[in-house]
């Protein structure tokens, strides 16, 4: 529980800015995400021109 009452707003604001300063100046798409899955469980052509990439925990 906050006691101070500007401590989640000051959290949620410095959230927000951390998530602004990704974007790069101008730009309204956030910047490509580069994952390797090489050796991963695959199903389609290697030379598709879109991948999906799933996360999940099947705990």
């Amino acid at each position: 529980m906050c006691h101070h009452p500007l401590t989640l707003r000051r959290l949620v604001l410095a959230l927000i800015l951390l998530l602004l300063s990704t974007f790069p100046a101008g730009s309204i798409e956030p910047p490509p995400l580069l994952l390797t899955i090489d050796g991963s469980p695959s199903l389609g052509s290697a030379q598709a021109q879109v991948v999906i990439v799933e996360f999940s925990d099947y705990q």
